[in-house]
C-alpha cells in the first residue's frame, strides 16, 4: 500500500512530491482502537501538504476498503 500512497501523492503534486512527503508502510491497528479504524498510516510532511496527504490516504483507503 505504501507504493499506492506514493503514487497518489505523485499524481496530486507531480514528481517533486518524493522530496516533500514520506509515507511509512501502513500497519494494522491493535484491538484497542480497531472500532475506529483498521489501519494506521504514518507520514512525514510539512503542514502545507496535509490536505494532499489526506486526499491520497482517503483514495487508497477507498480503493482497499479500509476504515
Amino acid at each position: 500500500m505504501k507504493g499506492e500512497l506514493d503514487w497518489a501523492v505523485s499524481v496530486l503534486l507531480g514528481a517533486d512530491a518524493s522530496d516533500r512527503i514520506a509515507f511509512h508502510e501502513p500497519v494494522e491497528v491493535g484491538a484497542a482502537i480497531a472500532h475506529f479504524c483498521n489501519w494506521d498510516v504514518t507520514v512525514c510532511c510539512s503542514p502545507d501538504d496535509d490536505a494532499v496527504v489526506e486526499t491520497a490516504i482517503m483514495h487508497v483507503a477507498d480503493r482497499w476498503d479500509l476504515a
